[in-house]
């Protein structure tokens, strides 16, 4: 390929490339210097963090998708944007880097990547469906096929536009909320076809760092959790490491574990979320529900993926997985025995990594 793409797909490849290389450099930094001031900035005379090239990016990202929407929906497209002239790039980089000020360098990294059409469904506040795939519709169908049962009546998230034939789908399931966004026109007109549904539009907000819980006749105070385990994350401490694609998973499994409730035991393949053990008393118990979960939606456990929001201080679990047909394990390690679970993996050749981080959710 030329340095100059002659073509859409040369086009695409290129960029493609760029993406994934640009995405490489940032994965390799580490967070503790995310933000330091060594990077020169938009405006001359002035520098800026990675945290704010990042920024950058998404801003831009983000901008050129609204130019795109507006242009679709047949409105007005003021460019580059409503206070801004041609000449103004720099003010608007640096209104970029001030909107996500507050964002820490892993989510910043998260959003960055943009893990494409994806859809969830909640059941108290636990996920009961969760996929990727290449539309939103194929993502809203594989998530309800997770747990149709616990569907019902439940909460659906889409992290990107819901147009017309997601909305067609949805309208076939009793749910109370539906949030995304933004919606195609037609779309929220099917929607609102069932009676007391709620529909929102997601926006980004700057949420609280200090999470509260009411106990006995006081509170429990704690940091929010901010931080999303990712590929620079990972250690492998078996002989077995993991296949890109069992990386994907693990990784996937990992998001779905961290905001699920303690214990629990998520099992993913292919980008989608085969079933989860929740709010267990012990990790096996939380296991042997995900197992059964499984197997009652029709789920092949074979060359899954498993993530566990703390270290297993014996190996029943790996063993478990194993015999069910898990192949890659994701778990924080930090266990005076971790090195028990280690030896079994290795002598049946499952991979396993560490994150160094408990994702606890109570």
């Amino acid at each position: 390929m030329t340095s100059v793409p002659k073509n859409k797909q040369e086009l695409l490849q290129s960029i493609q490339l760029s993406y994934k290389n640009i995405l490489t450099d940032y994965l390799t930094l580490p967070e503790k210097s995310s933000r330091i001031l060594e990077v020169e900035g938009n405006i001359k005379g002035t520098a800026i963090s990675v945290c704010d090239t990042l920024a950058y990016l998404i801003g831009w990202g983000k901008l050129v998708l609204k130019w795109y929407d507006r242009k679709s929906a047949g409105l007005e497209v003021i460019f580059p944007e409503t206070g801004y002239k041609w000449n103004e790039l720099g003010k608007l980089a640096n209104n970029f880097h001030f909107e996500y000020a507050s964002w820490s360098y892993p989510n910043l990294i998260n959003e960055f990547k943009n893990d494409g059409p994806t859809f969830a469904i909640l059941k108290h506040n636990n996920a009961c469906g969760l996929a990727s795939r290449n539309t939103i519709s194929e993502a809203y169908l594989a998530a309800l096929a997770c747990d149709p049962t616990s569907a019902f009546g439940g909460v659906l998230i889409a992290n990107t536009k819901i147009d017309v034939a997601t909305a067609t789908e949805i309208n076939k399931l009793f749910c109370e909320v539906v949030i995304a966004p933004s919606y195609d026109a037609e779309a929220i007109a099917i929607l609102e076809e069932k009676k007391n549904r709620i529909i929102l539009i997601q926006n980004e907000v700057a949420l609280p760092q200090k999470q509260v819980r009411t106990c006995l006749n006081g509170i429990l105070v704690q940091e929010r959790n901010n931080i999303t385990d990712n590929k620079a994350d990972l250690k492998t401490v078996t002989t077995t490491a993991p296949t890109e694609q069992e990386i994907e998973d693990l990784i996937f499994a990992s998001k779905v574990c961290k905001n699920t409730k303690s214990n629990t035991i998520v099992f993913a393949k292919n980008g989608t979320l085969i079933s989860s053990g929740t709010g267990q008393t012990s990790r096996v118990d939380a296991l042997l529900q995900a197992i059964e979960k499984a197997k009652t939606f029709g789920f092949d456990l074979h060359g899954a993926s498993m993530a566990s929001d703390a270290f297993f201080p014996f190996p029943d679990c790996v063993e478990i997985a194993k015999n069910a047909g898990i192949t890659a394990v994701i778990q924080p390690g930090g266990s005076i025995k971790d090195q028990l679970s280690i030896d079994y993996c290795n002598e049946n050749k499952l991979a396993m990594v560490f994150t160094g981080t408990r994702h606890f959710k109570h």
